[in-house]
């Protein structure tokens, strides 16, 4: 064994420079010089000893079974977010994911019960339809004649070019009365057989000013 280590420390000297120990292509030299077992001289063996050789520290490892890692502590190898700051990210969209829900199903039930009040308004309206609208009157103003105690209005229709003369309580176009003739004015209300069939009309009358 010593003259191996002595053939070693030979070979290391001989290299010239003390950077061959860390250069791979020396070191690969030294290894196949080694392998092949050479016989040294006595004079070779005198030129190292072991004495000679650098020290050789020994490092231990300890551990300490005492150590604890703190409690939500950041991992070195996540250099984003610490334990806490994950765990809080977990909760908050635990949270968004909760309140989604209990929107969603809010929403739900929301349109569950507009679906229902429509269909019990559609059953109703079946049963009991409500009345139709009155009819419109269409026709224009366009003057007065007569004597001013009982004048008599004058109609035209604005679509047919029809014109119509009217005194006051005489029926028009079948379905109107003309209720009032007032200055500039006249009150059409309907006749009496519409208001018998829609009594909610009596009450239903237009005003049109001359002219319009």
């Amino acid at each position: 064994m010593k003259r191996m280590l002595a053939l070693g420390v030979s070979l290391l000297f001989a290299a010239g420079t003390a950077m061959a120990f860390h250069c791979p292509k020396d070191m690969k030299q030294i290894d196949e010089a080694l392998a092949k077992n050479p016989k040294l001289t006595d004079a070779q063996m005198k030129e190292v000893t072991p004495d000679q050789l650098p020290k050789i520290t020994e490092v231990k490892l300890v551990v300490n079974r005492d150590a604890a890692i703190r409690p939500h502590s950041r991992n070195l190898f996540n250099y984003a977010e610490s334990p806490t700051e994950i765990a809080e990210k977990l909760r908050q969209q635990r949270e968004a994911e909760k309140l989604a829900k209990e929107a969603a199903e809010r929403r739900r039930l929301q349109m569950e019960e507009e679906a229902k009040a429509a269909a019990a308004r559609a059953e109703v309206e079946r049963v009991n339809p409500p009345p139709p609208p009155p009819p419109q009157f269409t026709l224009r103003f366009i003057g007065k004649m007569g004597d001013p105690h009982a004048p008599i209005a004058i109609l035209a229709d604005p679509a047919s070019g029809d014109v119509f003369t009217v005194k006051e309580g005489e029926v028009v176009l079948e379905k109107f009365r003309l209720k009032k003739i007032d200055g500039e004015t006249i009150i059409i209300g309907f006749t009496d057989a519409l208001i018998a069939a829609h009594p909610n009309w009596a009450q239903e009358t237009k005003t049109i000013r001359m002219g319009t």
